[in-house]
């Protein structure tokens, strides 16, 4: 794209095993400025001229990062300008793990196109999460070539339904149900 800034798009981690698709820059940064297009597309968000970092952590990595224990998360993009994806994953040729990049680039639009990096508020972080969820999906559907395709690619996910609340200001009690990471707050939400 003329006009975009694209550096840094990659900040792997220097490890043998990084060897990985999303290592070659001028690819990554032809998938990353497509993805952020689609996702402007859905959302009407502006893409700003420079982009976020990607870095590649060990599965155990991430889940200590982030969680503080083990746990579900394959991605995570905290408040900054970094994208953290479990090693691994490749976002060149599994639609799935493709769509999880998806998830986080859409936070980082949501927090670009935001006078505040980090929600406010509960309903706002439920707000942002439940949209970045809603663009994954229909990003899914939408490059999948069939509804079998798309089905598998869900499957692989293996997600649970994101049913959640916040807290009630009556009881003080959180109103969470499923199987989802909301059971870590607003603040530590992995994906």
């Amino acid at each position: 794209m003329p006009g975009v800034n694209h550096r840094p798009i990659l900040n792997l981690v220097k490890h043998a095993e990084d060897l990985h698709p999303m290592s070659e820059p001028v690819a990554a940064a032809k998938l990353i400025s497509a993805l952020l297009l689609a996702i402007a597309s859905y959302t009407g968000f502006t893409v700003p001229k420079d982009h976020p970092e990607i870095a590649f952590l060990a599965p155990a990595e991430l889940q200590h990062r982030f969680c503080g224990l083990p746990c579900p998360v394959h991605a995570f993009f905290p408040p900054g300008s970094t994208i953290y994806l479990e090693q691994g994953m490749d976002v060149f040729h599994d639609p799935a793990s493709e769509s999880i990049l998806v998830h986080e680039l859409t936070h980082w639009l949501q927090q670009a196109n935001s006078s505040h990096p980090m929600a406010q508020t509960c309903q706002e972080w439920l707000d942002r999460e439940y949209q970045a969820y809603d663009v994954q999906y229909r990003w899914l559907r939408d490059s999948s070539p069939n509804v079998r395709s798309f089905s598998i690619q869900m499957a692989k996910l293996n997600h649970t339904a994101l049913v959640a609340r916040c807290p009630s200001r009556a009881t003080g009690q959180a109103a969470i149900m499923g199987d989802s990471p909301l059971d870590a707050g607003p603040d530590a939400a992995p994906h």
